[in-house]
């Protein structure tokens, strides 16, 4: 045999033993379907893990205006060791407060918004 068989040999014997590795060994004993089972099974749980996470996100608006208060600061002061500025922004005594303060601006921010919308499209604005 030339080199480049034997190199080539060797190659495919690694894929194999490769391959072997992720057998499932109910499929050689002829119960098929384990890991299909599995896999399903796998993906059901994601979904459900997905759809909690989701509810409570919804249930939690503060979650996502404390995260877009800390992404912005970041941005705008662009410190050098953001893990200690990250401790030091979320330690602070005032922050509950200036999560509230946020979420109302937000809102009211939203209703002026589509009371802009409305006007811009004709509609009677609704107060």
């Amino acid at each position: 045999m030339s080199g480049a068989e034997d190199e080539n040999n060797s190659v495919t014997s690694e894929h194999q033993q490769q391959a072997d590795i992720f057998k499932n060994n109910h499929d050689l004993i002829g119960v098929p379907g384990i890991i299909e089972a599995q896999k399903h099974e796998i993906e059901k749980k994601k979904l459900e893990l997905r759809m909690e996470n989701e509810h409570y996100l919804r249930a939690h608006p503060e979650i996502s205006t404390l995260i877009s208060l800390f992404v912005k600061k970041v941005l705008d002061e662009r410190p050098d060791h953001i893990l200690k500025f990250a401790g030091s922004f979320f330690d602070r005594a005032e922050l509950k407060k200036i999560i509230e303060e946020t979420i109302e601006k937000d809102k009211e921010e939203s209703h002026r918004n589509r009371y802009l919308n409305d006007l811009m499209q004709g509609k009677a604005p609704s107060e």
